[in-house]
């Protein structure tokens, strides 16, 4: 009986682990942000109450030198209006833009490259963790 309960263990044990691995995993970019694949690049995105950062990454997640990058992100509000805001210079390899509220329910930030546009979409997560707190 006893080696009945603890095979029931192991197994029940296993089952997690391999649901678990299985689980998709967002990644962390080279920042601490998180990262979404847009084409052949990815895309870092690094948020806090003051600003928000983003930076473009090649497939291996290095940073891209933002000499000669355009960046603009759109909000997405919660009444369905959005709004445009361009992407400034910061430092050699992100860029930056002034938070003016932090009441969107998502985001777009794109990429002008070489004349290719590269963008993705993220989710505001400060949002999400303020409406779980309430």
């Amino acid at each position: 009986m006893r080696t009945v309960v603890i095979l029931s263990v192991l197994l029940l044990f296993a089952i997690m682990n391999l649901l678990l691995l299985n689980k998709p995993q967002v990644p962390i970019g080279p920042h601490g942000g998180k990262v979404k694949k847009a084409e052949n690049f990815n895309i870092e995105k690094i948020q806090s109450p003051e600003n928000l950062y983003a930076f473009l990454l090649d497939t291996n997640y290095k940073p891209i030198s933002n000499k000669g990058v355009i960046g603009e992100v759109r909000f997405y509000y919660l009444d369905e209006t959005t709004s445009d805001i361009p992407l400034l210079p910061f430092e050699t390899e992100g860029f930056v833009v002034k938070m003016q509220e932090n009441q969107y329910h998502s985001c777009r930030i794109t990429f002008i490259i070489s004349g290719k546009s590269i963008s993705a979409k993220f989710e505001n997560e400060s949002l999400i963790v303020s409406k779980k707190i309430n």
